[in-house]
C-alpha cells in the first residue's frame, strides 16, 4: 500500500486552484492517508530490522510535511541507532526550531531526551579524552631525552622513521660505551655507578625527541633524529665532557656514530 501511495501521492492536490472547501477536504484526506500508510510501512520495516529504509521513508514523509514530528522522531531515533549522530543532531535542532515557532508539539519531549543523551554522551567522550590526554602529559613530563628499554626503543625508531622518511630527514644512531681506562673488566659497583651517572647526564643534556635505551651491561644506544653528522657529534662530545667533569673514577666513555640508512 505504501509503495503505491508513494508513487501516486506528490503533495496537496490542485494547489493552483482556489481553496474551495471540497478541495481542502480532499487534500487533507489524501495527505493523511499517505502519512498513515507511511507510518504503517515504517512499523513493518522496523520489525524486519531495515533501519536504512526506515530513514528513507521518514525523509520522504518529511519532504511533504516538514512539521510532522512523529516521522522526525522516528528518523532521529533510527539515525542514533545507526551511529549517524551528526545527522541525528541536525534533525533534533530542526524540531527545536519548529517548537520555538509553535509548529511542532508532538514528540518534542522525546526529541529533547535524545538531544540530552547526545550532549551527555559527547561530554563523557570529551572527559574520557581529557583523562587520557592528562595521563599522557604526566607520563612525558619534564625536559630531556626519553629513556626506555630496547624493545620500546625499536618502536620509537619505527614511529620516528615513519614521520621523517617522507621529508628525507636523517636519523643518527649512537652507541655509547663505558669501560675502564686500563682495559680491564669493571667491577659491578663501579660499572653501575658509571652507567647511572652517564644516564643522568644524557637525559638532562639532550632534546625531548632524542631517545636513549640500555644495550648490554655497559652500553647505551641513542636515537638522534633531525640532525646532521656534525650536530650529532657535538651532542655526544658534550655528553663526554660533562661526564668527565662529574666523574673522577677509572672509567672512560667512548661512542660510535652513524646515520641509519633507509632501505
Amino acid at each position: 500500500a505504501y509503495l503505491a501511495a508513494d508513487r501516486i501521492y506528490v503533495g496537496d492536490i490542485l494547489q493552483d486552484t482556489d481553496n474551495k472547501a471540497w478541495i481542502v477536504n480532499e487534500s487533507v484526506r489524501y495527505h493523511n492517508m499517505f502519512l498513515e500508510a507511511s507510518y504503517h510501512y515504517i512499523r513493518l520495516l522496523k520489525q524486519k530490522g531495515e533501519d536504512e529504509r526506515v530513514c528513507d521513508v521518514c525523509c520522504r514523509a518529511l519532504e511533504l510535511d516538514a512539521q510532522e514530528t512523529v516521522f522526525r522522531l522516528e528518523l532521529v531515533s533510527t539515525l542514533y541507532k545507526l551511529g549517524a549522530e551528526d545527522e541525528a543532531l541536525e534533525h533534533t535542532t530542526k524540531v527545536a526550531e519548529l517548537s520555538e515557532t509553535g509548529l511542532a508539539d508532538k514528540g518534542i519531549d522525546e526529541i529533547n531526551r535524545y538531544y540530552a543523551d547526545f550532549v551527555g554522551s559527547s561530554k563523557q567522550t570529551e572527559r574520557d579524552i581529557q583523562v587520557i590526554a592528562n595521563d599522557l602529559a604526566k607520563g612525558r613530563a619534564g625536559s630531556g631525552a626519553l629513556f626506555c628499554d630496547y624493545e620500546a626503543f625499536k618502536s620509537v625508531y619505527s614511529t620516528t622513521e615513519r614521520n621523517l622518511c617522507r621529508f628525507n630527514v636523517p636519523i643518527f644512531l649512537a652507541v655509547v660505551t663505558v669501560e675502564s681506562i686500563g682495559g680491564e673488566a669493571l667491577g659491578d659497583e663501579e660499572r653501575v655507578g658509571a652507567m647511572s651517572s652517564l644516564l643522568d647526564i644524557m637525559k638532562a643534556g639532550m632534546r625531548r625527541n632524542d631517545t636513549v635505551a640500555i644495550y648490554g651491561e655497559n652500553q647505551y644506544v641513542i636515537l638522534l633524529p633531525s640532525v646532521n653528522y656534525e650536530q650529532a657529534k657535538t651532542v655526544l662530545e658534550r655528553i663526554k665532557d660533562n661526564y668527565y667533569k662529574k666523574q673522577s673514577g677509572q672509567c672512560r666513555v667512548s661512542y660510535r656514530l652513524a646515520p641509519i640508512s633507509r632501505q
